[in-house]
């Protein structure tokens, strides 16, 4: 999920894999499923909250793309695409936090 939203957000990682089709596909065949058992359990629910913010943001603006284009050049220009790497960078700078607020919780015995 983190190496996910790490590609999402981040062009250099975009790179590596030179067909952006198969970013979207990181996402919603690999990582995201939110009605499985063992998905739900591995985050808390304002985890889970935040990552159904992503993927409805993430779903919409795909919608407004289309098919993405093949190369990553063409798709980094795409504004719809430019607000996804924003929102994947937000998400996974918010799922951190919520990390670490946990874990300065359990540390703290609260």
């Amino acid at each position: 999920m983190f190496d996910t939203l790490t590609i999402l957000s981040c062009r250099e990682e975009q790179s590596k894999y030179p067909v952006p089709v198969e970013w979207t596909c990181f996402w919603f065949d690999d990582d995201y499923h939110p009605n499985d058992e063992t998905f739900q359990m591995a985050f808390s629910a304002n985890e889970l909250e935040i990552l159904s913010e992503f993927n409805d943001f993430f779903n919409a603006a795909l919608k407004k793309i289309g098919h993405p284009p093949a190369k990553p050049s063409e798709l980094w220009v795409i504004p719809e695409w430019q607000q996804i790497m924003q929102k994947a960078d937000l998400t996974l700078r918010r799922l951190i936090e919520t990390k670490e607020s946990q874990q300065k919780r359990g540390a703290d015995g609260v």
